[in-house]
């Protein structure tokens, strides 16, 4: 067999790379390896080096971002996204009904509908200590306006006798 020139060796190399990126298309889509295998005409074991090669290839570049499978998940999401766009501009129900799914199952990988903990520290003031500094007070001032409060807070004591 001739040994293969340098551009031969350039369009091999291509030809590989258009297959593996092909494959990883497909393979983004839910294709399975069989089925990327029948239809790239090679066998599935080689579906499934094609598309690890992609994705080494692409970790590389990306520090692993891609490899996770929220990552993963979220390419698929946008493929069907894109694959419905036209019909729900178009106004087609049930590829609106699809977004939705689509939006609710992104929201959920996201956590975009996690529950939000708020923590709030309410205090009760009355109107008076509002308006009032208290530390201005002397302890004479202020035992006599605990007293004062006290005696609003109780009701006052109706005495019963006879009328003069």
């Amino acid at each position: 067999m001739p040994r293969r020139t340098t551009i031969q060796k350039a369009e091999h190399a291509q030809k590989i790379e258009n297959r593996q990126r092909n494959g990883l298309r497909m393979w983004l889509a839910g294709v399975t390896y069989r089925e990327i295998g029948a239809q790239l005409k090679i066998s599935h074991e080689q579906a499934r080096r094609d598309v690890k090669a992609v994705f080494d290839e692409l970790t590389q570049e990306s520090r692993g971002d891609l490899l996770s499978m929220r990552d993963l998940s979220n390419a698929r999401l946008d493929m069907a996204r894109r694959a419905i766009a036209g019909q729900v501009m178009n106004g087609d129900l049930n590829a609106v009904k699809t977004w939705v799914k689509i939006e609710e199952r992104s929201a959920k990988l996201n956590g975009l509908d996690a529950p939000i903990l708020i923590h709030q520290k309410i205090e009760a003031v009355s109107e008076a200590e509002e308006m009032f500094d208290f530390s201005r007070l002397t302890e004479a001032d202020l035992n006599l306006y605990i007293q004062l409060q006290e005696k609003m807070l109780v009701p006052p004591v109706r005495e019963t006798g006879a009328a003069s």
